[in-house]
């Protein structure tokens, strides 16, 4: 299985947000990872 290559952190404390911008970046062929703030996303983009 090969890695996207394309990948967003996407990060709003808005959980409707963060579903509407996962729909259009999926759409694009975009791998989304999603944090609801910032520790968070440190977090993801530390171990990913």
């Amino acid at each position: 299985m090969s890695k996207p290559a394309n990948i967003v952190l996407l990060i709003d404390d808005e959980p409707k947000i963060r579903r509407f911008l996962r729909a259009g970046f999926e759409l694009n062929s975009f791998a989304v990872l999603e944090a609801e703030n910032a520790t968070e996303a440190l977090k993801l983009a530390t171990f990913t």
